[in-house]
């Protein structure tokens, strides 16, 4: 939903998104040597760009110094919750498989923010659901601060606000 959001107010997500999930198939799961490559082409490419990666903790710590003025975005689901989606998703996964996994996964990203001060919004993912018009003015006046960073305007206009409307569903969210 995040990713989304971001796609919403003007931030370019990648060329190749997945529609029902919207994570970048050509970043999504790649070694940091071929993520450095797209990430030479995106910068170069982009002047405000992002992409979604559940598995990011993997390959971030390894990839940041690439990126140029980073901000991060991130949303945090309720830990039982993300465990019962992927326990729906994947009906033969153990379930302490999938604890250890999640809890690897959110160490890792701790870790990384814990080492690296790079300006963030972090967000409930309950938050996003109730209030995503509060989060879309809130991430897009984060990107405005950062400093010389075009995005039109600081307000969310009356187009993004209706692409949010159509976006945001009850229960989800629908492909852009």
């Amino acid at each position: 939903m995040l990713a989304g959001l971001l796609r919403i107010i003007g931030v370019h997500m990648g060329d190749e998104i997945k529609p029902d999930k919207h994570e970048d198939r050509e970043l999504f799961r790649k070694s940091p040597k071929e993520m450095g490559e797209i990430i030479w082409r995106r910068n170069t490419k982009h002047e405000v760009w992002g992409w979604k990666d559940p598995w990011i903790g993997r390959t971030i710590g390894q990839v940041h110094k690439l990126l140029i003025n980073p901000v991060f975005f991130m949303t945090n689901r309720d830990p039982e919750g993300a465990i019962q989606s992927d326990l729906r998703r994947n009906p033969n996964a153990r379930r302490p498989y999938v604890e250890k996994r999640n809890k690897g996964l959110a160490n890792q990203i701790s870790a990384f923010l814990a080492e690296w001060d790079y300006p963030r919004w972090e967000v409930k993912y309950r938050m996003l659901c109730l209030d995503p018009i509060a989060q879309m003015l809130g991430m897009k006046a984060l990107l405005h601060m950062i400093g010389n960073v075009d995005m039109g305007s600081p307000g969310v206009t009356e187009a993004e606000l209706q692409r949010c409307r159509e976006f945001i569903q009850p229960g989800g969210f629908r492909s852009l």
